[in-house]
């Protein structure tokens, strides 16, 4: 098993030892955490698997770019300021335009089960971090497949 560590002084990630070789050439996702190591974190790992990238700093800015870019899924911090993960997934989901892109809550706790209740649409994922890559790609297949592989 390959984890995701990271702390504020620096961002470790070691890509010889990484998880099984994953391609999803034109694929997008959006990145969506206040903390500015995660986001370029997973930004790195993301596009080395062939993803093209957008990260937001918060449930306003994801929100708008959701809107703009059209990923095909959403890694989503719970614990924001101004807008926490819950709320801005809501809104996700009532915007016809998102309602049916895949969200991932990645967070260092999960979002209270009352609230996750009260998401309408698809079922929600959940993947604490620190976390195993292979667990948080397991829960990117579970949501989408793959459009292609490494030969």
């Amino acid at each position: 098993m390959v984890y995701l560590f990271w702390e504020y002084s620096k961002m470790e990630y070691k890509p010889e030892a990484a998880v099984e070789r994953r391609e999803y050439t034109g694929m997008k996702v959006l990145v969506v955490d206040d903390e500015r190591v995660v986001r370029e974190t997973l930004l790195y790992i993301f596009q080395k698997h062939g993803f093209s990238v957008e990260t937001a700093v918060d449930g306003r800015e994801a929100l708008e770019k959701a809107g703009r870019c059209a990923p095909d899924i959403i890694i989503l911090d719970f614990a924001m300021p101004e807008r926490d993960g819950v709320e801005t997934c809501m809104r996700l989901r009532n915007d016809p335009r998102t309602r049916e892109i895949p969200v991932i809550f990645f967070s260092t706790r999960p979002p209270p089960e009352e609230d996750i209740r009260r998401i309408p649409g698809q079922p929600v994922r959940y993947v604490e971090k620190p976390c195993d890559l292979e667990k948080l790609f397991a829960q990117i297949d579970g949501c989408v497949p793959r459009r292609s592989s490494p030969p």
